[in-house]
């Protein structure tokens, strides 16, 4: 095949622009990491901050309250020909399944509205919960002032993340994968080089959120351009009623399942500042990124199929779904296990050339949270198909169960672990092992007790078929 052929091929590959995306958070890892735990550029506290502020923009997020998936998963119904959107289950399909521009176009104006209020949300809730966060370690840090002022952008930041996000997502529900694609790795492109930049100028703690900011503008411009263009002209009625109480029902509950996932998870790393120190949370949150990492680039396979899968949902042809989404599936698995293994051979090796003094955790905590990493693509995989095949959220109550038990368990084992030994060296870092071996370990032993295997089972007899069957079979229907 002529080269010119195999670049054109690769250029219109959703695929190969959502692992260019991928590379480029990889190219965090790669190029930014390095930056960051070069000697001089962050201490330990300012590493330990960092990562709190991570996991606080990730907090942030939340204020979605679950709207994107079902914005998204909504406009691929309205693309399948759906003549309205209802709470739950599913409406009457046009004949022909042409899209139903008044409705995108409803839809459009409800998710606008809807977002400049939960923006706002973020803001309000964030600034004082997450100020109060920062005002317990800022202390730890070599410079509180600049802490502060990187805390402020980093706020700035989420909430403009949020406010901005939805348009690419809007995107994506219109199967326009591959522009969608494209414009992540061009504004998270220009985010790497400009965190990068920074970096290297002395910026520390402000470099990311700097350029956080610049990012989220760009994606939201080109986003919101492509959308408009693929849309058309607006109908000359478009009906006036909001969405949003359409969208409710099911976005709360997604809502409340990611808040649980987040309690249950990434909340450990703000767990290990409040109880272990910074000290130790750069190495926890090190590890914990490296490992949602791999997480994200193995999903690339199957997430840019939903939008398709949704109208495969919509039109329930599941002899087209299950032929998909297959080959998907065990490219998701094959390439978590191969980064894994990458990660555990290599992962010390480039720390050590580095030069820092930061670690990963020890093997065996490591591969624990590898492999809950590893099976929690599997409940996502299932539990976003489930989703799309009902239009409701069965997951919900048994998730948030499973994820409550989890912090119940992490805290009341921190607690008991009792007050560090500050006086006896060998005795605190024995006592800091004991603290991370509950961070690490306690996600997987209560999620096997049942989100991790049952919703595979129920996902596959869904779509007319059996977990082992089809997860060992090639679809032939």
């Amino acid at each position: 095949m002529p080269l010119a052929q195999v670049i054109r091929r690769l250029n219109s590959s959703p695929v190969v622009w959502s692992w260019a995306f991928n590379g480029i958070r990889l190219g965090t890892a790669a190029i930014l990491l390095p930056l960051i735990l070069r000697p001089g550029t962050l201490g330990k506290g300012e590493l330990g901050m960092y990562y709190v502020f991570v996991e606080l923009s990730a907090l942030a997020i939340l204020f979605d309250f679950g709207f994107s998936p079902s914005i998204g998963r909504n406009v691929s119904y309205a693309m399948a020909g759906a003549l309205e959107l209802t709470a739950e289950g599913h409406a009457e399909v046009a004949a022909g399944g042409a899209p139903n521009l008044p409705l995108l176009w409803q839809l459009l104006a409800s998710t606008r509205r809807l977002f400049l209020y939960l923006a706002f949300g973020a803001l309000v809730v964030l600034g004082v919960g997450g100020t109060l966060t920062v005002a317990w370690r800022a202390g730890e840090t070599s410079r509180p002032e600049v802490t502060w002022v990187a805390w402020g952008l980093v706020l700035l930041s989420a909430v403009l993340e949020i406010y901005a996000g939805w348009w690419n997502t809007f995107l994506r529900g219109l199967g326009r994968v591959l522009p969608s694609a494209r414009i992540s790795v061009l504004s998270y492109g220009l985010r790497l080089l400009l965190a990068a930049a920074l970096l290297l100028g002395g910026a520390g703690l402000l470099a990311l959120p700097i350029a956080g900011l610049v990012s989220s503008i760009l994606q939201r411009g080109l986003s919101r351009r492509h959308c408009l263009r693929e849309l058309g002209a607006a109908p000359a009625s478009i009906p006036p009623r909001s969405l949003i109480p359409v969208l409710w029902p099911n976005s709360w509950r997604t809502g409340l399942q990611f808040l649980s996932v987040y309690l249950a998870t990434r909340a450990n790393t703000l767990l290990c500042s409040s109880l272990l120190g910074l000290e130790v949370t750069g190495d926890f949150g090190l590890t914990a990124n490296v490992i949602a990492l791999i997480g994200s680039m193995s999903l690339v396979w199957t997430s840019v199929k939903w939008p398709i899968v949704g109208q495969y949902c919509k039109l329930q042809d599941f002899p087209r779904l299950r032929g998909v989404l297959w080959p998907r599936l065990w490219l998701q698995s094959i390439t978590f296990l191969a980064l894994a293994v990458g990660a555990l051979l290599i992962g010390p090796l480039v720390l050590s050339f580095i030069g820092t003094k930061h670690r990963l955790l020890p093997t065996p905590l490591f591969l624990s949270m590898l492999a809950y990493s590893f099976l929690e693509t599997h409940f996502t995989f299932w539990t976003t198909l489930l989703s799309l095949l009902r239009n409701r959220i069965p997951s919900l109550w048994p998730t948030v169960v499973t994820n409550l038990l989890t912090l119940a368990v992490v805290v009341s084992l921190m607690t008991a672990l009792g007050a560090p030994p500050h006086s006896d060296p060998a005795g605190l870092e024995e006592w800091r092992h004991r603290g991370l071996s509950i961070l690490a370990c306690t996600p997987l032993a209560v999620a096997l007790l049942f989100s991790f295997w049952f919703w595979p089972i129920l996902g596959a007899r869904s779509i007319g078929t059996t977990w082992w069957r089809y997860t060992f079979t090639r679809p032939r229907d």
